[in-house]
């Protein structure tokens, strides 16, 4: 009887052993699924930049089918920017901003970071609280760190920004950006855009295919409202139009 009551005892504590391990199994899962991603998501939301939103907006544009656009709101902080480099090219560049005449050379540049998912394609990197510019003839846009990430398609080459007349109609041109993009909160004068001082920004993804490989075109409203309005243009890519 006694053996009896000890075999019962063991195999209850045996039972409520397996129950413990299941429970903390349980607790282990939600905090690595729920808990620690929602704490990410505050501690970046109210102390530093959202990379949940870069990250997501760089997954958007390599899943994203060609032949199709989307939209992904991105979270930047003030002094923040979203900075895409072309397959190849060796520095984003504004040619013609708020200048208003032709020049041969970029009135703003932000040069390639040396980092490795920069290093063979496409890349988009943000810099969170730190974006500054130097310099004149031309500007320089400088980050004290940056978070790059490879993207499969490449950039197109060209996306007009703005239309200038020149003088008496003489001369005009477009403002435009070569070999990338360039978003940014809280800093003037960076991408021959208006000043945009909002912590949500909503951007724009235009994917297609040319000369056999993926590209894309990134815009925001206004030069999405650009588009349609000088050329009936319902996307962000628009290089052949000047």
């Amino acid at each position: 009887m006694l053996k009896n009551k000890k075999f019962f005892v063991n195999k209850k504590a045996v039972e409520l052993s397996i129950k413990a391990v299941v429970r903390l199994i349980i607790a282990v899962a939600v905090l690595f699924l729920i808990v620690f991603p929602a704490c990410n998501k505050l501690r970046s939301y109210f102390f530093g930049a959202d990379t949940g939103s870069f990250e997501a907006f760089v997954e958007g544009i390599n899943e994203m089918s060609s032949e199709r656009a989307d939209s992904f709101v991105l979270r930047l902080n003030e002094k923040s920017a979203v900075i895409g480099f072309g397959k190849g090219a060796n520095r984003y560049e504004c040619f013609n901003c708020y200048v208003g005449i032709a020049n041969p050379r970029p009135t703003i540049v932000v040069n390639r970071p040396d980092s490795p998912e920069c290093a063979d394609g496409a890349c988009v990197c943000l810099c969170d609280k730190s974006f500054k510019l130097e310099g004149e003839n031309p500007k320089i846009g400088q980050c004290g760190e940056l978070l790059c990430k490879k993207i499969d398609p490449d950039i197109v080459s060209k996306t007009i920004i703005k239309k200038y007349s020149g003088i008496l109609g003489i001369g005009g041109g477009t403002e435009h950006w070569n070999n990338g993009f360039l978003f940014v909160n809280g800093v003037s004068g960076a991408n021959g855009l208006k000043l945009y001082n909002e912590k949500a920004t909503l951007l724009y993804v235009e994917k297609r295919i040319e000369g056999g490989q993926n590209i894309i075109g990134v815009c925001n409203e206004e030069i999405l409202n650009f588009n349609k309005k000088e050329w009936n243009l319902d996307g962000c890519i628009n290089k052949d139009k000047d």
